[in-house]
């Protein structure tokens, strides 16, 4: 997906203030507490999956790369 112009500059503000390597990180118990506030019918898993799909068929990263969880 292309990003806004304001999207780029949030990205360059945030990789030189950034502590890690990792852009966008959802945590576990933040990731439930999302779940539980949207009261929908899903589950972590079907963001995983739907993560996998997508890596799977848009990009050229190995199947290896696209199981690694952080941790």
């Amino acid at each position: 997906m292309p990003l806004g112009d304001r999207a780029i500059e949030i990205l360059r503000v945030m990789e030189a203030i950034r502590s890690g390597d990792l852009i966008f990180a959802i945590g576990r118990v933040a990731m439930w507490d999302l779940l539980g506030r949207l009261d929908a019918d899903v589950s972590v898993s079907g963001f995983r999956s739907c993560f996998k799909e997508w890596a799977r068929d848009l990009t050229d990263h190995s199947r290896e790369v696209v199981e690694l969880t952080p941790g």
